[in-house]
């Protein structure tokens, strides 16, 4: 099984063609998490961050419209929630 299991992170980390766009995004928000939530353990923050990136790929950059606002005004919001 393990030669079939992969992250979020390690799909990144790889070039996967379907995670370009969002890769660039993986260091600003593990700083971010990391100066908004010191109290979690690196490994949790780790997992938040994978989910806040499959959420990216998956709902929130389907939904950013270019004409409302920044992309990173929206993408800050989102994570906030």
């Amino acid at each position: 099984m393990s030669e079939f299991w992969h992250t979020t992170l390690s799909t990144i980390r790889r070039g996967d063609p379907d995670w370009e766009a969002i890769a660039s995004y993986e260091g600003p928000i593990r700083r971010y998490l990391a100066r908004r939530h010191r109290q979690l353990p690196a490994a949790e923050r780790d997992d938040l961050l994978q989910e806040i990136l499959i959420a990216m790929r998956e709902r929130v950059i389907p939904r950013y419209e270019a004409g409302v606002g920044r992309f990173r005004s929206f993408l800050a919001t989102a994570i906030r929630n």
